[in-house]
């Protein structure tokens, strides 16, 4: 399960690498997208790609260009289903509240009918 910081960075490359097998992005590309919510180091965002790259969403190849880090990152299956798993947690959340609430009123009601019957 991915951490708030780690999704907004997926979602940024998700976004990023859409209809395309590879992008190239440097890391300051992805601190400055994500500056208004998230501030973050290039030590931090390296550690952020290492921990994608661990959990089996991306490929990075880590490259020079005229003396800047630059990342070639492509999805893997589990980058490419990355939105579908966003879209089916957000759906389990839901169901989750929903259950919760409904059975907290069915306690409350049988709590009031049990009350009245022994009072």
């Amino acid at each position: 399960m991915l951490n708030g910081l780690e999704k907004a960075v997926m979602l940024l490359l998700y976004d990023r690498c859409a209809n395309k097998e590879s992008v190239l992005i440097s890391p300051n590309q992805i601190i400055i997208s994500l500056l208004p919510k998230y501030q973050l180091s290039i030590k931090e965002l390296d550690k952020i790609i290492n921990n994608l790259i661990l959990d089996g969403y991306i490929d990075v190849i880590n490259s020079d260009n005229k003396g800047n880090p630059i990342y070639c990152v492509s999805l893997k299956m589990k980058g490419i289903a990355f939105k579908r798993e966003l879209v089916n947690q957000t759906k389990n959340n839901r169901y989750l509240l929903v259950r919760t609430i409904i059975l907290a009123v069915v306690s409350v009601i049988v709590t009031l009918i049990l009350r009245a019957i022994f009072s």
